[in-house]
């Protein structure tokens, strides 16, 4: 199995996208739902279903990855771990992978994620360019380092 690139959500930082596998169970994953793709949590080998939510604001374009399911063999009620095989697929067609009860809530909560992300990834952009700002202001204060800061002494203390 080749693990490919992060799902890159605040919520899922340690799970990866499966980018190919032995029986082409990733491929198929996608072709039954093109919103759809099997991750795998790097620690524990968990596979589960990442759902791709589109933006909800008008004109806004982006999305984001979200675990929609972890997958458990139906016998058991173990996680999946390993090489997908048959079970992912089955489980997939078994819950529809993206099923919605309350379709009001489940945009309710796609606003909210799709708000939080843009909050972290601001976040993460202003803590990376905060050392360069630091270093800026340090070197503002201190450009004038050959000027002697002026000291004012009284009248009564001078001889004149």
């Amino acid at each position: 199995m080749r693990l490919g690139d992060p799902i890159g959500s605040v919520l899922y930082e340690d799970w990866r996208f499966v980018e190919e596998d032995m029986h082409n169970i990733s491929g198929r994953v996608t072709e039954y739902d093109s919103e759809a793709k099997l991750a795998r949590q790097e620690e524990t080998g968990h596979l589960g279903l990442a759902r791709r939510i589109n933006s909800p604001f008008d004109g806004h374009g982006g999305h984001v990855w979200l675990i929609a399911r972890r997958l458990h063999d139906e016998e058991t009620g173990e996680p999946l771990t390993g090489e997908p095989d048959k079970r992912v697929l089955d489980e997939q067609r078994r819950a529809d992978a993206f099923r919605i009860d309350n379709l009001d809530r489940w945009r309710k909560t796609q606003e909210r994620m799709w708000i939080l992300e843009e909050e972290v990834k601001r976040a993460r952009a202003i803590e990376q360019q905060m050392d360069k700002a630091e270093e800026f202001v340090w070197t503002f204060r201190n450009k004038d380092l050959g000027r002697k800061d002026t000291i004012l002494v009284p009248s009564s203390m001078t001889d004149g």
